[in-house]
């Protein structure tokens, strides 16, 4: 609003901020028509000859824009309206850009593994062949792909060196649960069995379960999150149940209660892993992670304990340009303003509703 008046009062007539008007309303006009052009060959397949006709409305739109950027050579207020989105269209292309090169880096060069062969890699001793000739099959149904057991960017030919052996991560007492509990509730781990370290044959997997929940934030539907490899990494920690939770917007306002959460469980029943998705309207800003936390228990049954055993994983990837020369001035610039919005909106959303309490930012330094 502060922007807005100072504009207007910038302009000191209602002529200059005419101008300004006529452009941004001509330049739409003219966007709008380019892109229903676009839509009617490229996703309504219609021939290029009623394309051609549609167009002969941009002869009205560039008359209207070409006199209006007259006034701009003029300096009569137009060129504010340009300026605006100049800026705005250099913000947007540099997290595009960013975003895209961020997404290749990621593929390339941190490790992931499929939700359904989690469990075999951690080694539950519980998971067995048929198990995991069913989660493989289900896999391949839903990807139509070969199935990558577990990648690095090195090299693709130790993948079956990078699959672990399987072994108790269980202390006895807790590798079966009670039959008088009810089925949907899980013993948490008591304080004093939290400081078990476990280590796989082959040596290169030790980690220790924490009591409690681990949700962590994920785009992926088929693989765990950079997040929680991370963690698993570099902190050696697996909690006793983990979520992966991804968010996704429908191209409604609001969307239904009972159509909100998308649940598959993976894992054994001592030892779940839960991929939720909670989808949501475009008119829903403000999105509760505990809320859908909530809705999960009650509607889906999922052992979720009090808000103490619960800790929330996020990303805070800090983006480091390391670009040089003259020539690749223009990238490392747009780099630039990519690390600055990334520090600034870190998940990529700022409509989300967390603790800090029960936060912790999970930090990687990412070269572009």
């Amino acid at each position: 609003m502060l922007i807005t008046l100072s504009i207007t009062l910038y302009f000191r007539s209602s002529d200059q901020l005419a101008h300004a008007y006529g452009v941004t309303v001509c330049s739409d006009m003219l966007i709008t028509s380019i892109l229903y052009m676009c839509v009617m060959r490229y996703v309504w397949n219609n021939h290029w000859i009623r394309v051609i006709l549609f167009g002969t409305f941009l002869i009205f739109d560039i008359t209207f824009l070409s006199a209006n950027i007259k006034l701009m050579i003029m300096c009569l207020g137009a060129w504010v309206a340009l300026l605006i989105a100049i800026i705005f269209f250099i913000l947007g292309f540099s997290w595009y850009y960013g975003q895209t090169l961020l997404r290749r880096y990621l593929n390339c060069y941190a490790q992931t593994t499929t939700l359904p062969q989690l469990p075999i890699r951690l080694g539950f001793s519980n998971v067995t062949d048929k198990l995991l000739d069913e989660t493989k099959h289900e896999q391949l149904k839903r990807s139509g792909s070969l199935l990558i057991d577990y990648q690095t960017a090195s090299s693709d030919e130790e993948d079956e060196l990078k699959t672990e052996s399987m072994i108790h991560i269980l202390p006895p007492s807790l590798s079966s649960t009670n039959n008088n509990n009810d089925e949907n509730h899980l013993p948490f781990i008591d304080e004093a069995d939290k400081n078990m370290f476990l280590k796989s044959p082959l040596g290169n997997l030790v980690f220790t379960v924490t009591p409690g929940l681990g949700v962590f934030l994920t785009t992926s539907t088929r693989h765990t999150p950079h997040v929680f490899e991370r963690v698993l990494e570099r902190i050696h920690a697996l909690p006793q149940v983990a979520i992966f939770l991804k968010l996704e917007y429908a191209r409604i306002p609001i969307v239904d209660m009972s159509h909100r959460l998308k649940i598959d469980k993976y894992g054994s029943d001592e030892r779940p892993f839960y991929h939720l998705m909670a989808r949501y309207g475009y008119s829903e800003h403000k999105i509760h992670l505990l809320d859908i936390l909530q809705l999960a228990a009650t509607e889906h049954g999922l052992p979720i304990p009090d808000g103490r055993n619960i800790t929330f994983f996020i990303p805070a990837i800090t983006i480091r340009v390391v670009r040089k020369g003259w020539r690749a001035l223009p990238s490392k610039l747009i780099l630039l303003i990519y690390s600055l919005l990334k520090s600034i909106y870190p998940y990529g959303q700022k409509n989300l509703i967390l603790s800090p309490d029960h936060t912790v930012s999970v930090g990687m330094v990412v070269p572009l």
